[in-house]
C-alpha cells in the first residue's frame, strides 16, 4: 500500500532460472528525472540491471493510501519503476534504499522549487529590462536574450541564489542571501 509522497522502495530477492536475482520496486509521485536518478545510484554501487519497466498511472487515494475508484479523490499521475537486477549483498541492499531515498528525496525538492527558481529568473529579467545599467547596450540585450531562453525551458534549475553587493570604495560586501 503505497502512503506518497514519500517514495515506497522494496527490495525483493528471487530465483529467476537458477539465477540469483532481485526485483526492485519504487512507487511515487510522477516527476521528472526519476529513471536517470535510480540508474546514477545503481551503477554506483555496480549493480547489474536486467530490465527496467517505468509505467505512469493515474491513480486515486485515500488518505490510508488505498486505491480510491476514480470519481473519489483527486486523482495523481504516479510513477512505478520496476527493475529487475541481479542480486546484491546485504550492505549493498542497504546502501541502495539509502542513496535512492536521498536522491529521490533531492528530486522532488528540485520539482517543487522548479516554480520559485524560474520566477526568481523573471524577476532578474524584469529586473535588467527596467534599472539603468552601466552595460553596453548589444552586451545587456545579448544577456536578456540568453536569460530568457533558459526560462522558457532550456535549462534545469537545480538551485538558485541571489547575492546583492553593496560597493564602498574598492570592497564588497554580500547582504542578504536568497537561497531555494
Amino acid at each position: 500500500r503505497y502512503q506518497g509522497p514519500e517514495p515506497s522502495l522494496d527490495y525483493h530477492a528471487l530465483d529467476l532460472g537458477g539465477r540469483a536475482s532481485a526485483v526492485l520496486s519504487i512507487i511515487q509521485p510522477d516527476a521528472p528525472f526519476l529513471v536517470d536518478s535510480v540508474m546514477v545510484a545503481l551503477g554506483q554501487i555496480g549493480a547489474t540491471v536486467r530490465a527496467l519497466f517505468h509505467p505512469v498511472v493515474t491513480i486515486s487515494r485515500g488518505a490510508n493510501g488505498d486505491r480510491l475508484d476514480r470519481r473519489d479523490g483527486a486523482p495523481q499521475r504516479e510513477s512505478i519503476i520496476v527493475i529487475v537486477l541481479d542480486a546484491l549483498g546485504q550492505d549493498q541492499v542497504e546502501r541502495l534504499l539509502a542513496d535512492l531515498s536521498l536522491a529521490l528525496g533531492d528530486v522532488r525538492q528540485a520539482v517543487n522549487d522548479h516554480p520559485a527558481m524560474l520566477g526568481l529568473m523573471r524577476e532578474s529579467i524584469q529586473k535588467l529590462q527596467t534599472d539603468t545599467h552601466t552595460l553596453n547596450p548589444s552586451d545587456l540585450d545579448e544577456i536578456l536574450a540568453f536569460l530568457e531562453w533558459l526560462a522558457a525551458d532550456h535549462f534545469v534549475f537545480l538551485g538558485a541564489r541571489v547575492y546583492e553587493y553593496r560597493s564602498e570604495e574598492h570592497t564588497s560586501e554580500l547582504q542578504s542571501p536568497c537561497n531555494l
